[in-house]
């Protein structure tokens, strides 16, 4: 549980005091001594209080808090917490488990106690339960029961707890309505490919919660207007009974029907199917009240209209009514705009397909022409929104954005389906649209998704006449700033796919030009605040980036590097550019300095699990670098990413927690989004990803990571099995770093990042590696994987399913890292082979420094000395080829330990010369190694040499005076330091590892 220790004594001692003073006086020492952390002095008052009353259940409970609290607790400790809540459990057959302030010290202490937040939920459910089961008719210990369910997700629990406490408390609905919320949360986590068991239970659990709405909404008088005897108390319940007849529609086979009388379903509605039903209740007057007060309710009706209804049924056309409405009257949302066209083209499409899960969907094919209805209600949409956008409407409002983004929605959506555009063809409206609103900060972001759709015709015509629009002279002002911005964005977006090197490093210097000219306009403006310049300075920098993927000249990266920290000077707080010069830093070895910007970011809070992967991706390949600063003999990236993994313990407990609080704050709307929230944080890739660099960072820096020494593989069984049920949620932000390279380019963030972007084949195959090594012993059914060149190893034809499973974890791992995969494949034969069979020891040790005819890849060792090398390749790569050599050996190491110890202890057949075996290997492997760890120091020296080639390949921007010589000279000291201590501290690092 999240909750501090001071709010939990705090609260149990204001929960006493209201039923019993006396009670809550007695235990104030104890509390207090709590409060500030003195577990002996709480033990102490413990005992005192003890001495007067030996069964004070909740002193007893209070004695385990504090004997939770000193770390590292000791294993006398525990048993006395064991044996303390088992007397509790038992004692006056569970008489103590009757004090809700009882049950909620003890469900802290196992919190506290449990490192494994699963089986602490588990104990505490079990607990919970036995609570309701010995006092099911106390009403404070069933709710505190239901609040441990909600938190642990166990809905199951926390519904039939619901239950109990509505039918021993019929007069507090809220109660009804928390079993109501408890059953949905139960349908809506259901899996969404479930087999009929699933589906029958759904369909049970739906119908018991129809039942009780329908007793709920009974009416409790005869007579004509009966129905309208119950209402809905607020629009949390009006929500609730939506989600609740949305599920029915979705899980309910529609040909069921229902009489279910609602107050917005009177009973005249009579039997109807379930996605009717959803219908009717959302075209209700009912619905209509609650939507005008709440825009969330009316957003989930347009969309639960476009999708479940209907030309025939008339929702479509009332729905463009509603909204048609709204707009004369001077609503301006977006959403509003959007759907008005939407619900016109579901109309001439006859079909709302188009727009089911994202406007491209696969699964919509469009008609030849529109039908006559839904042409009508497209014109007069575009009609509207031209009157709208050009002032000709009593209620326009022409500096709105969105009306004239209206019209070209309009035409995008009717060129999608190769209808008839207008006069106006959709490359028309982007300049009109341009020409009104050319110097809002936010015009490029506007109509980027028309520009993609362009043909090459229009792109043409608008890529010139953003040109021009560039070029124009004149005296600079902020607007006329933004205006060249966003026309210099437009055009590099619709730039030729034909270029060079060269005509992007022109194009990068015309940017800085611009740079250094607008710049000025924000020398009056505070240090936090940013220059309107900021985005000259970013297309620059990643013109620069097009021009190293063009020619693979290292320079052009140091050049965008250079610009970037020239802006970041004037622009200390412009986020965009900071990330993207770490990711350039990283690319070039200098982590260090790239984790001295990363910690200036300030990462905070929920900015973990969708910035922390900034950081954490492929860390292991710097996991030895020192800190930028001579004093500074760690760059602290470990740090970071124990940071994160503390933060995820926390946020998941706070996550729980807010699912409980808006329970009790009856707020049900509300409940799903937490709910959803906590999810997507429990199944987060990044938090897999922080625990396995971790793993990583360690092992590499040589950290007692042995099984046989109390390091468990449980963490990495549960990797596997989140990548075996697919159900990451993946919350990376790749969008904070604006892409403003050309639409047929891969984006900026694929273009500066460590090799391919990491997912679940990834996840997978890394945390199978270590469990290999880290798990050696365990007899591991892989009669379903292959290696990835299956025929270098066996001379046999891959399976073709593997075959397709391995090529897509292939475009996430580097080829070092497939090479090390591969290794603990083949390593994991040499732990089994027999003495007389050499080849699979030569297959395994290959993969360090030998090649044999039936292994055609190169070794780790000629892989490096290639990568040094060949100019073209970063040092980034250098440095993962050493890294990921280095991860196999320590990893090796390990393993063999494992293994010779149990041939020993064992007395296995042969152990001795099995052994003897085994650390031959080791030695020949360390070998191996150690002559890798050379290369790379003797790398480094040379690193360390190269300031004045680095100097000479910026050379070219000295012809803007601010990169004068002396800037130039700091700039690049510090990357080459940085780089040489990447370098440097890996080969030491091999180096302690590998001599003997």
């Amino acid at each position: 549980m999240a909750m501090p220790l001071s709010h939990l004594v705090n609260g149990v001692l204001y929960r006493k005091m209201s039923v019993a003073p006396a009670e809550a006086r007695a235990l104030q020492p104890i509390c207090a001594a709590l409060e500030v952390h003195n577990w002996k002095t709480a033990q102490l008052a413990v005992a005192k209080q003890l001495k007067k009353l030996p069964h004070h259940y909740l002193a007893h409970a209070l004695n385990c808090l504090a004997l939770s609290g000193p770390r590292p607790m000791s294993g006398s400790a525990r048993k006395e917490i064991q044996s303390t809540i088992e007397y509790i459990k038992t004692h006056t057959n569970g008489a103590g488990l009757g004090d809700p302030e009882t049950l909620l010290v003890i469900a802290c202490t196992i919190a506290a106690v449990n490192d494994d937040k699963d089986a602490a939920h588990e104990e505490v459910d079990a607990l919970m339960s036995l609570a309701v089961e010995r006092h099911p008719n106390k009403e404070d210990v069933n709710i505190e029961a239901f609040q441990a369910f909600v938190r642990s997700g166990n809905y199951k629990s926390a519904q039939q707890t619901s239950m109990r406490l509505h039918k021993n408390n019929p007069n507090q609905t809220h109660y009804l309505w928390w079993s109501v919320a408890a059953i949905l949360l139960r349908v809506r986590s259901s899996p969404t490919t479930a087999g009929a068991d699933v589906d029958k239970t759904n369909e049970v659990l739906l119908t018991l919660a129809e039942r009780q709405l329908a007793t709920h909404f009974k009416p409790t008088s005869e007579g004509v207007n009966s129905d309208q005897d119950q209402q809905y108390e607020s629009d949390h319940e009006f929500h609730l009974v939506t989600r609740f007849l949305e599920l029915c529609a979705v899980h309910r086979p529609s040909e069921s029907t229902s009489a279910l009388v609602l107050p917005s379903l009177p009973s005249s509605a009579g039997e109807l199917p379930p996605t009717a039903r959803l219908l009717r209740h959302l075209a209700s007057p009912e619905a209509d009240s609650y939507c005008a007060t709440g825009l969330g309710l009316k957003i989930w009706r347009r969309e639960v209209e476009l999708k479940h209804g209907s030309r025939a049924s008339g929702e479509w056309k009332a729905g463009w009514e509603r909204m048609k409405t709204g707009i004369e009257e001077g609503d301006t949302n977006w959403h509003t705009l959007l759907y008005l066209i939407r619900s016109a083209f579901a109309l001439a499409d006859d079909s709302s397909l188009a727009f089911a899960g994202s406007s491209d969907s696969s699964d919509f094919t469009s008609r030849l022409s529109p039908t006559a209805e839904g042409q009508q209600l497209v014109d007069e949409t575009r009609k509207l929104l031209e009157q709208f956008s050009e002032g000709l409407h009593a209620s326009s409002a022409p500096h709105e954005r969105g009306y004239l983004l209206g019209v070209l929605e309009i035409a995008r959506e009717n060129r999608r389906r190769g209808w008839d555009e207008g006069s106006e063809r959709l490359g028309k409206l982007v300049t009109r649209y341009f020409e009104r609103f050319e110097s809002k900060m936010c015009c490029f972001d506007d109509l980027r998704a028309y520009l993609e759709v362009l043909d090459e015709e229009e792109s043409t015509q608008t890529r010139e006449k953003m040109e021009e629009r560039g070029n124009s002279a004149g005296d600079l002002t902020e607007k006329l700033a933004y205006s060249l911005i966003n026309a210099a964005k437009i055009a590099r977006f619709l730039a030729p796919s034909w270029t060079s090197a060269e005509a992007q490093v022109i194009l990068a210097h015309s940017y800085l030009t611009r740079y250094f000219q607008v710049l000025p306009l924000g020398s009056h403006l505070d240090s936090t605040d940013l220059q309107p310049a900021d985005d000259f300075a970013l297309l620059a920098a990643q013109a620069f980036v097009s021009a190293y993927h063009l020619d693979r000249d290292r320079s052009r990266l140091e050049s965008a590097l250079l610009v970037l920290d020239y802006a970041l000077q004037q622009s200390r707080h412009k986020y965009q550019i900071r990330l993207l010069a770490i990711n350039i830093q990283r690319q070039l070895g200098a982590s260090s300095i790239a984790m001295d910007l990363n910690r200036s970011l300030g990462i905070k809070s929920i900015q973990f699990d969708t910035l922390i992967h900034v950081a954490a991706t492929r860390s292991s390949i710097f996991a030895n670098a020192a800190g930028a600063t001579t004093s500074a003999n760690d760059a602290g990236i470990l740090d970071e990413l124990r940071k994160a993994k503390k933060w995820y313990g926390a946020g998941l407990d706070e996550a729980a927690d807010m699912v409980v609080r808006v329970f009790m704050l009856h707020n049900f709307s509300k409940i799903e989004d937490f709910v959803e929230f906590q999810t997507r944080l429990s199944n987060s890739y990044t938090r897999d990803l922080v625990l396995i660099e971790s793993l990583r960072i360690q092992l590499l820096r040589g950290a007692v990571i042995n099984p046989s020494l109390g390091f468990t593989t449980d963490p990495l069984k549960a990797i596997l099995q989140s990548c075996d049920a697919n159900r990451y949620s993946d919350n990376r932000d790749f969008d904070t770093i604006p892409n403003l390279q050309r639409k047929d380019e891969a984006s900026i963030w694929d273009q500066t990042g460590l090799g391919p972007r990491l997912g679940r084949e990834w996840m997978t195959a890394i945390a199978q590696a270590y469990q290999r090594f880290l798990d050696p012993l365990a007899v591991v059914n892989e009669g379903s994987e292959h290696a990835f060149d299956s025929t270098e190893v066996s001379g046999s034809d891959p399976n073709v399913g593997d075959f397709v499973a391995d090529h897509y974890r292939c475009l996430q791992l580097l080829p070092s890292e497939k090479a090390m995969v591969d290794f603990s494949r083949l390593a994991g034969k040499v732990f089994v082979a027999a003495l007389d069979d050499p080849k699979p020891e030569q297959l395994a040790y290959a993969f360090f420094s030998e090649k044999i005819r039936l292994h055609l890849r190169a070794d780790q060792l000629a892989s490096l000395t290639s990568a040094m090398e060949d100019s073209a390749r970063l040092p980034w790569e250098v440095l993962s080829i050493a890294a990921n050599a280095f991860e196999a050996y320590c990893l090796l190491d390990l393993a063999l330990g494992i293994v010779t110890e149990h041939l020993t202890s064992t007395k296995a057949t042969d152990h001795a010369k099995h052994v003897k075996r085994l650390r031959n290997f080791r030695t020949k492997s360390r070998e191996a190694t150690q002559k890798i760890g050379k290369e790379v120091t003797n790398w480094a020296k040379k690193v360390g040499k190269e300031r004045n080639k680095v100097i000479g390949n910026v050379v070219t921007l000295k012809q803007f005076e601010k990169f004068d010589d002396v800037t130039i000279l700091d700039w690049a000291h510090a990357l080459v330091e940085s780089r040489k201590n990447s370098a440097e501290t890996l080969g030491a690092a091999i180096h302690r590892r590998c001599i003997k």
